[in-house]
């Protein structure tokens, strides 16, 4: 068994204490400049083994364990009694064989069993006030919440080499099974209230209340089933053609929704007809199907343009699947069907919620007249649309690689995205002005469209995006020297905001003052409208990045790295109904679509000193210095776009601030090797 098996054991612990601080804005001034504590725990185990059976034949086993607990939702816009704490524990087993069938065949065999637990509990149950500026106070908006998932992997990939009519060929081609028996949760926030406020000040109007009663509770599981073919065909010396085509089928998605009182209706009712409600005419979408039309085709192709391997031109297109999440997909709508989770108590009016004696409703008095009908079973909030399916992509590449010199390659990129069935959601319940004066009044007898529901959400599957960019890099190297460095100028536009792989069309994250008007689109008649369709979240149309490392002399070691970006977009909005829908994320005059405006850039300087000493035998210790965010850049961050807020235009996170990046910040640290 002398170096034919081997094995080891590593064991991290992180314990980290942090803080964060509060800045209201001045809506709760007892709490501006307070830090609050974020403690962090992480334990990580890996154990792996490895046993060359012959010469043939490779055996792996893996263990990996992973438990942290860690604060959910701190932000300088974030209450401490608005943060949740947050506990993951996974665990994993993975075995690996590869077999050199012959001297032209390889197969390699893969299973791995995960299972991952998440729970995220509530800090406070206040009833939740949210604010125009994107403040919180009270119990955070997604706690408690777990989740719980087993998953079983068994994957084959098999490779052989061939020569067919005098032409080599390296064909590959493999199948994968996932079973997850085990997908699921619970959800049940919003138990002690919800409550958006119209002003940023204590004492402010409401203009929402939403009370959630019972238990929300979803099981998803699913089955994936995957299998692909590809041929690496040498045309010539100079010359590489790739094809290759792949099947994707996911089994569990053909949700029995018919249950649903909100289907139900949207199924039979035919005085509204938009698109996506026709959608559910004639019973449509009461049970989902399951996508099978998911064949990708690949082609690509390299040319050596003079046979020396300097200078290489590639092209590539194909049509790439991607794994439909089930929190994107039916795991709300499944719990609407499968737990007794709903809206409990209703009212909403843009203009402030009024008492009976005129005055404006505040938290803690009594509940003006409940707006649904006071069902004996809480109606549900979701309904998942027919349109539903896998989301995809069609790709096309253009590249070029050129080795300028010995010590110099230059590299150009231009590549476009087109992304389509995207899943996203948005309130599909408006109000109805019925005396036509272009103000939302429930005293003038205004309702929604649909007054047994609260403003209930579609989770539809039409979503897309688009992108577009070009990528220039190079790499320098000597004997003493590296460095390398990206620019990338490219343009991303859609109408889910919160990125091409999201399902938010609002993303509270990026833009904290649309926490009010979550998931609300500009047009709740046509979320694809025109307006609706701007740059994502993510859109940076310029990027920058640079590396270097030097080997100075005395063996000491010096490296950095530069990161820019330009500025992100963000959403100006109307913060009031301008149109009598009950919606208030309307916008402007002016304005022609989301995303309007843009924030500031980002820019990060790291850098690393090092030096090792090297003592008798195998002994030897490396001292490392480093220091992150060297100038110390502010990078300010989620603007905000409500013209009702007071901070309109202004961040409200900076580095340093949660999941930000640092601000100045050195580190100290010390390697032994032995």
């Amino acid at each position: 068994m002398r170096d034919l098996a081997h094995f080891f054991v590593t064991w991290e612990r992180t314990d980290r204490e942090t803080n964060y601080s509060v800045d209201s804005g001045g809506i709760y001034p007892e709490l501006d400049g307070k830090s609050a504590p974020l403690p962090f725990k992480d334990d990580l185990i890996t154990a792996k083994a490895t046993h060359n059976i012959s010469p043939k034949q490779y055996l792996q086993l893996r263990y990996g364990y992973q438990k942290n607990d860690d604060k959910y939702g701190a932000s300088p816009l974030a209450a401490p009694n608005n943060l949740g704490t947050i506990s993951n524990k996974y665990s994993s087993i993975l075995l690996g064989h590869n077999f050199q069938v012959s001297d032209n065949a390889l197969n390699e065999f893969l299973f791995q069993y995960s299972k991952f637990k998440n729970v995220i509990t509530a800090d406070s149950n206040e009833p939740l006030l949210y604010y125009p500026s994107g403040f919180s106070y009270g119990q955070n908006i997604n706690t408690p919440q777990s989740t719980k998932q087993v998953k079983y992997q068994y994957k084959d990939d098999f490779t052989f080499t061939k020569e067919i009519g005098g032409k080599h060929h390296d064909f590959k081609m493999g199948v994968q099974y996932i079973h997850e028996p085990v997908l699921g949760g619970d959800f049940s926030t919003g138990l002690s209230g919800q409550y958006s406020l119209l002003e940023d000040r204590k004492g402010s109007p409401v203009t929402d209340i939403t009370i959630y009663g019972g238990f929300f509770g979803d099981k998803t599981p699913v089955d994936q089933y995957s299998a692909y073919v590809q041929d690496d065909w040498y045309v010539s010396n100079q010359v590489t053609l790739s094809v290759g085509l792949r099947y994707d089928f996911w089994d569990g998605f053909d949700l029995d929704q018919r249950s649903n009182p909100i289907w139900q209706v949207l199924s039979t009712q035919t005085q509204y007809n938009e698109y996506y409600l026709r959608d559910f005419q004639g019973g449509r979408g009461g049970k989902l199907k399951n996508d099978k039309n998911n064949w990708g085709p690949r082609l690509g192709v390299v040319w050596d343009v003079k046979g020396d391997g300097k200078q290489l031109l590639r092209a590539g297109a194909g049509r790439f699947f991607d794994f439909p999440y089930t929190n994107a997909t039916i795991l709300f709508p499944a719990a609407a069907v499968q737990s007794n989770y709903g809206v409990l108590y209703n009212y909403f009016d843009p203009n402030g919620i009024r008492n009976p004696d005129g005055s404006f409703y505040q938290p803690g008095q009594p509940l003006p007249p409940n707006q649904l009908p006071g069902a004996a079973v809480f109606p549900p909030n979701e309904v998942a649309s027919p349109t539903l399916a896998t989301p995809y992509s069609d790709q096309a590449s253009l590249g070029y690689s050129w080795q300028v010199l010995d010590w110099l390659g230059l590299n150009i990129e231009a590549v476009r995205v087109r992304y389509r069935d995207i899943p996203f959601r948005f309130r599909a319940n408006p109000g109805v002005d019925v005396n036509g004066d272009g103000v939302y009044n429930p005293a003038d007898g205004d309702h929604r469209r649909f007054p047994q529901f609260g403003n209930f959400r579609i989770w539809y599957g039409k979503g897309r995006a688009d992108y577009k960019g070009i990528n220039l890099g190079f790499r320098a190297r000597s004997q003493k020297f590296e460095f390398q460095g990206f620019y990338t100028w490219s343009k991303a536009w859609g109408n889910v905001l919160a990125g091409a792989d999201e399902f938010r069309i609002t993303d509270i994250d990026h833009q904290p003052d649309l926490r009010a008007v979550r998931d609300q689109s500009v047009n709740p008649y046509d979320p694809l409208c025109d307006a609706c369709i701007g740059p994502l979240d993510t859109d940076a149309r310029h990027r920058i990045t640079l590396a270097g490392f030097y080997r100075a002399p005395w063996g000491i070691n010096v490296s950095g790295m530069f990161r820019y970006r330009s500025a992100l977009p963000y959403t100006e909005w109307a913060g009031a109904d301008l149109n009598g829908d009950g919606m208030r994320f309307d916008l402007p005059s002016g304005v022609r679509h989301v995303n309007n405006r843009r924030g500031h850039s980002f820019s990060q300087f790291d850098l690393r000193v090092s030096k090792e000493f090297t003592f008798a035998g195998d002994i030897g210790v490396e001292l490392i210095a480093e220091v992150f965010n060297l100038f110390n850049s502010k990078n300010p961050a989620g603007y905000v776009g409500n013209r009702a807020a007071s901070n309109l235009g202004r961040p409200t996170t900076y580095a340093g601030d949660p999941l930000q990046g640092e601000q100045r910040l050195g580190q100290l640290g010390l390697r032994i090797r032995f």
